[in-house]
């Protein structure tokens, strides 16, 4: 999808530009809920932040797969999932 990769490089370019921002690492340590920032690690703080995010998607997502799969006709299959996601 050649549309795709524009948006990627776009968001990379973006990424890139906000990491040499004089204030990424205050606006990165107040997002974090730090207390002291420092400008030396404004990369760890994104890396972080972008952990931090994208645990949050995975937590909806599975969510909304359970929510799915006990909803659905298949009974097993939502047994499974649970196994699977939690044992």
């Amino acid at each position: 999808m050649p549309g795709r990769h524009k948006h990627l490089l776009f968001y990379s370019a973006l990424v890139r530009l906000f990491l040499t921002a004089p204030a990424a690492a205050w606006v990165l340590s107040d997002r974090l809920g730090l207390l002291v920032s420092d400008w030396r690690r404004t990369k760890f703080l994104a890396a972080v932040h972008m952990r931090n995010k994208l645990a949050e998607q995975l937590a909806i997502a599975e969510t909304s797969l359970l929510t799915a799969a006990r909803k659905g006709s298949h009974g097993t299959s939502a047994f499974a999932l649970q196994t699977f996601m939690y044992h």
